[in-house]
């Protein structure tokens, strides 16, 4: 399976690189990013004597996720699937001007769409396609109920969910898939920070809201490899499949 990841450097996108270079079913992955990947100290991270093929990833560098170049659309073409992680979070879009914060959560990924599947298209590629969305505990399909925390970001994402849909579904004709991914507060941080990070999720009482960064890349890569067994997939399915 040759996959697509956008948000590359961060949390959940690392981990998704770190868990690809051990998976015998991903032969291949793209990398979207700004700046280039140090793959091998991903995969010296990693360690011991497990087979590591730093070769089948490739940092593919865009400036500007609303502007696929042609030589960036080549790379896609022939992908079976994606794993869209690229947004800014509740605590990161205060320190943006909010049409950035629209820009980077909801035009970005609607490009993102569109320049695979016109990518697709031009290569005549016809094999199913799978668009793994990650978004958000707490966000609703519904739009009309603002919530009264986070309320105007909240009803950003669910637009953006609701885009991705409406996405899949006028692109049914040529197999195009989708599943939306909500996890919680994601914990399992490395470092004296990130012990500290993950003993706050624990002590603040959202134990049972919380999924590892493992549990939450290795759900959304199962379902890539295997097929969307859902449209929407929550936080305890995450948490179940991450242990599968």
């Amino acid at each position: 399976m040759k996959l697509i990841l956008s948000g590359s450097t961060g949390l959940v996108g690392t981990e998704v690189i770190r868990q690809s270079l051990l998976n015998p079913r991903i032969t291949s992955l793209v990398a979207l990013t700004r700046r280039p990947i140090d793959i091998a100290a991903i995969a010296a991270e990693i360690g011991g004597d497990k087979d590591v093929s730093v070769a089948k990833v490739k940092s593919v560098m865009l400036q500007d996720f609303t502007n696929y170049p042609e030589e960036v659309k080549n790379e896609l073409a022939d992908a079976d699937a994606c794993i869209w992680t690229l947004a800014l979070t509740p605590m990161r879009s205060k320190q943006h001007p909010w049409n950035e914060v629209v820009r980077i959560n909801k035009d970005y990924c609607v490009a993102g769409m569109n320049a695979i599947a016109d990518a697709r298209r031009a290569a005549g590629t016809k094999t199913p396609f799978r668009f793994m969305y990650m978004s958000g505990r707490g966000v609703s399909y519904d739009m009309k109920k603002k919530p009264w925390i986070l309320g105007d970001y909240i009803l950003m994402r669910s637009g953006v969910e609701n885009e991705v849909r409406d996405f899949a579904a006028s692109h049914a004709n040529v197999g195009w898939q989708t599943c939306i991914a909500r996890p919680g507060l994601i914990s399992g941080f490395s470092g004296a920070v990130g012990m500290m990070k993950n003993a706050t999720i624990t002590a603040i009482g959202f134990v049972g809201h919380s999924v590892t960064v493992r549990d939450c890349a290795a759900s959304m890569i199962k379902l890539c490899a295997e097929g969307l067994e859902k449209e929407t997939l929550e936080n305890e399915d995450m948490v179940r499949m991450g242990k599968e």
